[in-house]
């Protein structure tokens, strides 16, 4: 049967931690500060996902592959957020814009493996 109790607790682990973090987070930083908080809560249950996964299951991780994957995801991130700086454009625009020069640049470096 499925594991529908580390499901909650994965999701548990989130949810106390982002209620810590939001009223800490949010007032010094505003959404910035909330998307902070829940990156930071997300990573916690994810991590303790991982935990269990790799303890209860046996299952083991390819870092290679992950660290290669958010490599490229970041270095895709680069050009969008330098464009978006130099530009002054739509809102609309910004992120129709910002999600195909991201998605172009992360394609094609995924493509070439050059990472």
């Amino acid at each position: 049967m499925g594991e529908t109790k580390t499901t909650l607790e994965m999701r548990l682990i989130t949810f106390l931690i982002a209620l810590l973090l939001t009223p800490i987070f949010t007032p010094a930083y505003g959404i910035m500060g909330l998307i902070v908080a829940y990156i930071l809560a997300s990573a916690m249950g994810i991590l303790y996902g991982c935990y269990i996964a790799k303890v209860r299951f046996k299952v083991d991780f390819d870092a290679k592959s992950i660290v290669k994957l958010y490599g490229i995801s970041i270095l895709s991130a680069l050009p969008v957020v330098a464009i978006l700086l130099i530009v002054s454009l739509p809102t609309f625009s910004v992120l129709f814009v910002g999600s195909l020069l991201y998605s172009f640049t992360f394609l094609t470096l995924m493509r070439s493996q050059a990472f």
